[in-house]
């Protein structure tokens, strides 16, 4: 014999009330994302850039006007670190509407700090920010894409560090030289993993942040 659960007319399972149904289509269509979420996809696409970019001039040591390869390499790491940094900002904006409206396991704080904790960090940010998405019955499908995404990009730049390292490691010029190009080549694949993490980033920071009204 099973259970009727009876959920009344503008709140979720949980009881989390909901934007009426019409203004949440209107929201959808016309509403525009945070200003952060903005940033955020912007500072995923400048880390793409960057990569690339430091790639490319590390490949024929090419300089960009006064910008070597190793300024690239320190521009692509403190993208890397902007983006983080938006990130968990954008996130504790989030959490702090979902608060407002009445969640009550959410703690904005934490949840943007934990996206600083080293390797662990990013992909429990993201199921936090699942776990919102849930109060408010929206999927999170497309976060756990992200999450994935993330793991990959996260183990081929380990495994990627771990190549170029034994490589440097060798008196011998000739290995040193297959180490450069052994890192052009991970800095592509860095590149290519990279993007496809903005990609799928994109479709996760949009569809949260209209999931979680503003208020």
């Amino acid at each position: 014999m099973g259970v009727t659960i009876i959920v009344p007319m503008g709140q979720s399972r949980t009881g989390i009330a909901l934007p009426d149904a019409e203004r949440e289509v209107t929201g959808a269509r016309l509403g525009f994302p945070r200003l952060t979420a903005v940033l955020a996809i912007a500072s995923y696409v400048a880390c793409v850039v960057t990569t690339a970019v430091t790639a490319w001039s590390i490949r024929g040591d090419r300089a960009i006007g006064v910008v070597g390869p190793e300024q690239m390499w320190r521009i692509s790491w403190a993208a890397t670190a902007v983006a983080l940094v938006i990130t968990a900002v954008w996130t504790h904006r989030v959490a702090s509407s979902a608060r407002r409206r009445g969640v009550p396991i959410v703690r904005p704080l934490r949840a943007a700090m934990t996206w600083f904790v080293p390797i662990v960090g990013p992909p429990s940010a993201i199921r936090q920010l699942g776990r919102l998405l849930r109060e408010f019955d929206y999927s999170e499908r497309r976060l756990a894409f992200w999450m994935y995404a993330l793991y990959a990009h996260t183990a081929v730049m380990l495994a990627g560090s771990i190549v170029v390292s034994i490589g440097f490691t060798e008196p011998d010029g000739i290995a040193v030289i297959d180490a450069v190009r052994r890192q052009t080549d991970v800095l592509w694949l860095q590149a290519a993993m990279s993007a496809l993490l903005t990609a799928l980033a994109t479709r996760a920071v949009l569809h949260a942040d209209r999931a979680v009204a503003r208020t």
